[in-house]
């Protein structure tokens, strides 16, 4: 015993201690409390400039930041993680309503707790998702995991995403706020928008995102009337707030997933898609109308055959998307030629009349020119009502009420229901291209010049205007050939309806957006990163992750890499 004094005298001297932890480290470098030494960080947390001994029931460990905080700033107790395949509880500060994971914990009973995060859960793992309401449990020996049609609690739900419905500004809201890892993909693809922004809805016929995830991306759940089940029942149609930029395209590969994951889709069901930031004068509106007539047999050769006339085809009770028609124009093609301003604003405001009376569902004959009002963002009365399904002349291959009465926007229409993101982003740039063409071609459109003009010329022409012509310039043709030769291949089986691609609508096409180098670039970058949170705290792997990644020069790997080591590249 005195040895020992001796030695415990001889260390105090040269000043090392040892922690309650038992470790003999320098004594400036400990924290005394109550006579005993702790190492901060260790065994005692300075929080909010207090000391806490790591055993204080104030304090918790914060998974979610990776630090001990006050219990009361870390209100969540759940799964965070699991140890040779056992759960492991513990705090954490951020959830968002979902998912949870059914446990059987300490004491033996089954309960529902928060989970920390999904990527914590290996593919081995015995828990697996129930994709009808997105938590985790173990199925029993021969149980069934489906996607099903639930209930959200979430009020009333509305037929339409407008002001009217106040879910809309809830999800504004939050997407404004809620940060999203940008793939390089998204990047590469924002700076291609031209500053258009766009808006999507997917109609669906079973399942249900959940709800935990549908606010993430910008996505409003809607009743659709125009689809009933056997049951009775009416599935979700689900569109997005109005998106943009980079964020945006990142927000519509993330929804992708997500509907291929929990919902499903048939014949009768459609994905429509509303570009804003358009150009919104007289002119212009009578130069994409004309442009559409001439291009519109192309885009239908790039859908399923049942499109042309899907009430005979497809034995629907009403079509909703046909072909414009040919208006009663006069003397339209001046309007591109003559150099009388006088003569000049004369036709385009008696032609525009003959549109606008075509959108409105009034007879030209009975109007002014006054009474055509010109394109805008402002609502105006529409002459058949509020209701869109009283507005019969909104049914066609690109409605362009919108642009008049609604907002200002143009819908494309003709899509068939899909969940493929190649497919989604293929349809959306080509109509960007054709209102990109439309604007820089207007006169030339009017006068006639262009009835030839087929949509890989424009499509060429689009990406040539962007910063990414090399990278765009192949999947745009890729996307074009791609379509054409699925069509006629389901055409001469007589698959008039595309079944046999609705049955493999998740897989990537190859030769375009998700197949290709930047997408792959992605894959690497997600497999060595792990988000936690909308607020950027991450969990790097390796540097050999590095070293893995293409050197392609078409993407500045290491930069973007270090872009997302330094904030997750949240937007």
């Amino acid at each position: 015993m005195q040895k020992r004094k001796s030695e415990d005298s001889k260390d105090l001297k040269n000043n090392i201690v040892t922690t309650v932890e038992g470790t003999e480290i320098q004594r400036s470098k400990t924290k005394r409390i109550g006579g005993e030494y702790f190492t901060p960080n260790v065994s005692v947390f300075n929080i909010k400039g207090k000391n806490y001994r790591i055993t204080s029931p104030a304090i918790a460990y914060d998974y979610t930041t990776g630090e001990y905080r006050l219990k009361e700033e870390v209100p969540y107790y759940g799964v965070v993680g699991f140890v040779d395949g056992q759960p492991k509880l513990g705090y954490f500060s951020v959830f968002k309503g979902g998912p949870n994971i059914t446990i059987t914990d300490y004491n033996g009973e089954v309960k529902n707790y928060p989970l920390l995060s999904t990527k914590i859960i290996s593919e081995d793992s015995e828990y697996k998702e129930d994709l009808s309401t997105g938590n985790f449990r173990i199925f029993k020996e021969g149980g069934k995991n489906v996607k099903t049609l639930k209930t959200y609690s979430i009020g009333i739900l509305h037929y339409n995403a407008n002001a009217q419905n106040p879910l809309v500004a809830s999800v504004k809201k939050h997407f404004e706020k809620n940060g999203l890892f940008i793939s390089k993909l998204a990047e590469v693809l924002g700076d291609c928008l031209n500053n258009y922004s766009f808006g999507i809805e997917f109609e669906t016929n079973n399942g249900t995102i959940p709800y935990y995830k549908v606010f993430d991306n910008g996505l409003v759940p809607l009743k659709d009337g125009s689809l009933k089940l056997a049951s009775g029942k009416y599935p979700y149609e689900y569109t997005t707030i109005p998106l943009n930029g980079k964020k945006g395209i990142q927000a519509i590969l993330n929804i992708c997933e997500d509907l291929s994951r929990y919902c499903t889709f048939d014949r009768t069901c459609s994905a429509h898609i509303h570009f804003g930031n358009i150009r919104l004068d007289k002119v212009y509106l009578l130069a994409y109308y004309q442009l559409i007539r001439i291009v519109q047999d192309q885009m239908f050769k790039l859908v399923p055959h049942y499109k042309v006339d899907p009430v005979k085809i497809a034995n629907l009770e009403k079509n909703y998307c046909q072909k414009l028609i040919n208006l009663a124009f006069k003397d339209i093609e001046k309007i591109g030629t003559t150099k009388n301003k006088t003569l000049y604003n004369k036709l385009v405001n008696s032609n525009y009349k003959v549109l606008y009376a075509f959108l409105a569902g009034q007879d030209p004959q009975e109007l002014s020119e006054s009474d055509a009002i010109a394109p805008g963002t402002s609502r105006r009365n529409h002459p058949q009502g509020d209701s869109k399904w009283n507005r019969r002349n909104r049914y066609y291959v690109q409605n362009l009420l919108p642009a008049v009465f609604d907002g200002g926007t143009i819908e494309s229409r003709l899509h068939q229901g899909t969940f493929n993101a190649d497919k989604i982003l293929g349809w959306m740039f080509l109509n960007i291209s054709l209102l990109w063409f439309a604007d820089k071609n207007t006169l030339e459109i009017l006068s006639g010049d262009l009835k030839k003009i087929t949509l890989d010329e424009i499509m060429e022409s689009y990406a040539k205007s962007t910063s990414h012509y090399e990278f765009l310039s192949p999947i745009f043709a890729n996307y074009l050939s791609n379509r054409r030769s699925v069509m006629r291949s389901l055409y001469s089986k007589e698959d008039y309806l595309g079944l046999d691609e609705i049955k493999i609508d998740g897989i990537n096409i190859k030769g375009l957006f998700l197949n290709s180098t930047v997408s792959k670039t992605d894959e690497l970058l997600r497999n060595s990163l792990m988000i936690f949170n909308n607020k950027g705290y991450i969990q790097a792997k390796s540097e050999s992750w590095k070293r893995k990644l293409s050197q392609d020069r078409l993407v500045n790997i290491d930069s973007h890499f270090k872009t997302i080591e330094k904030n997750v590249n949240i937007e």
